[in-house]
């Protein structure tokens, strides 16, 4: 949110300001739904705002198996929103990863091997079309983000709140 008025909501700590609670649940989630675990040991470092919420949120994921994701979240600079997965025989890079975009395989070389763009331009479609579903069909919790996904994030956000 670069340019943002400072009486945005995303600076005031008492509604719920801060990068990471904004926008640092996708990187979280992102990394959590692919390795459909909590991380073993979270590595937090935060640039802070007068207000004291969390401009940019820098956060390392790390699995005793040996996986190690580098995130990052702000509020105060623009930012890649590429998700990239890294592993000894390629990568795979999905533009705009929180919303809908481009994916695309690369093999060890960076040559591209395969590609497929979403035709939906609105990420937060298929997010309300899933509550839509929940509640037509009277489920109280998502098969996609349970609840104890929730309180795991939640509980990572405690940790970066002022």
């Amino acid at each position: 949110m670069p340019g943002a008025p400072k009486n945005n909501r995303l600076f005031l700590p008492e509604l719920g300001g801060g990068s990471f609670l904004d926008v640092g649940v996708y990187p979280y989630e992102f990394v959590t739904g692919l390795m459909r675990r909590e991380p073993d040991r979270f590595d937090i470092s935060v640039v802070r705002g007068v207000t004291g919420v969390d401009l940019t949120t820098s956060f390392n994921m790390i699995y005793d198996n040996g996986p190690i994701a580098a995130c990052m979240s702000s509020i105060e600079v623009s930012m890649p929103s590429d998700g990239v997965i890294c592993g000894s025989d390629g990568m795979i890079r999905h533009t705009h990863f929180y919303g809908c975009g481009t994916c695309t395989l690369y093999d060890g070389k960076g040559q591209e091997l395969e590609s497929f763009t979403d035709s939906e331009h609105e990420g937060f479609l298929y997010e309300i079309e899933h509550f839509a579903s929940l509640y037509r069909n009277g489920e109280t919790e998502s098969s996609l983000i349970p609840h104890k996904d929730t309180i795991a994030f939640a509980a990572r956000a405690e940790e970066i709140l002022p």
